[in-house]
């Protein structure tokens, strides 16, 4: 449980850090490749202090497709609150949480309880109601918009399901490893499309990506851990669901007290909602 806890506390700060940088105009896609670069060398150094006998194939697999999708959810996303808005590319995004969900069912064998699908499905009512639908560029949603936000539901599921799909398949003393390609090869790709659009590198924001990339990489590691633990076993339904909803939950109530923002009446109730989830998604099982 403990582990959990620690990658949704982690998760917190990212998601703050987030919104504090962009607040103060940093360069996200700046922030991003340099969060990579500490990422990458916690990595390194780890493996480097205890040796590296060798690489398994799964790992080396998981560890460089992981390595595309962590940016490619980023840059998805990004074009999408372009196109359709923040409102509408984000609250589509958590549906992502579908997809480890049917992981866990179909493929591993968990059965969760009623008490925890109702949880899971608070989860989604909680998403919408913290952050309605709300105009943007385009509505209209056009053979494209559906497209996008198809691939966007499944590259975001994709990235919350690799640590647990790694967990069934790897190797369990190639944690490291697994972690340092994906933070490696990710930052090689986001480097390279700074490089590639030309971006100006300027050295606040470069240095937040700093920052950000020591929570970033413990967010992972904890949650690898947590998925393993004997209180998650068979349960990481329930995980999932947690580091989805509360990281969400605190940063929405967060909101009106530290940066003043504007809660609506149905605000409230998807706090309400979320609250009552993650009672339902803590009930013992037993």
């Amino acid at each position: 449980m403990i582990f959990v806890l620690l990658a949704i506390a982690a998760t917190t700060i990212i998601n703050i850090l987030i919104k504090v940088y962009g607040l103060r105009g940093a360069n996200i896609q700046v922030v991003l490749a340099s969060n990579y670069v500490t990422a990458g060398l916690l990595g390194w150094g780890w493996l480097l202090g205890r040796g590296i006998d060798g690489i398994a194939s799964t790992t080396l697999l998981l560890g460089l497709v992981g390595g595309l999708l962590w940016p490619a959810a980023f840059y998805l996303q990004m074009w999408g609150v372009r196109e359709y808005g923040l409102s509408l590319a984000g609250t589509v995004s958590r549906l992502s949480l579908s997809l480890p969900v049917l992981f866990a069912v179909l493929v591993l064998g968990e059965t969760p309880t009623p008490v925890t699908w109702l949880g899971i499905a608070g989860c989604f009512v909680a998403f919408s109601l913290l952050a309605p639908i709300q105009s943007g560029p385009k509505q209209a949603l056009d053979r494209l918009a559906l497209g996008y936000f198809g691939l966007l539901v499944i590259i975001f599921g994709l990235v919350d399901l690799w640590v647990n799909l790694f967990n069934t398949m790897g190797q369990p003393d190639e944690q490291i490893l697994f972690l340092t390609l994906i933070f490696t090869v990710s930052g090689l790709l986001a480097w390279g499309t700074v490089m590639a659009q030309r971006i100006p590198v300027d050295r606040g924001s470069f240095l937040r990506g700093l920052l950000l990339g020591v929570p970033n990489f413990g967010t992972t590691w904890f949650f690898l851990q947590g998925l393993k633990s004997p209180f998650f076993a068979n349960r990481s339904t329930v995980a999932y669901a947690l580091f989805s909803l509360v990281p969400a939950t605190l940063i929405f109530a967060m909101g009106p007290v530290i940066w003043r923002e504007r809660v609506t009446r149905i605000n409230w109730i998807g706090l309400g909602v979320g609250l009552t989830s993650i009672f339902m998604l803590t009930w013992p099982s037993g």
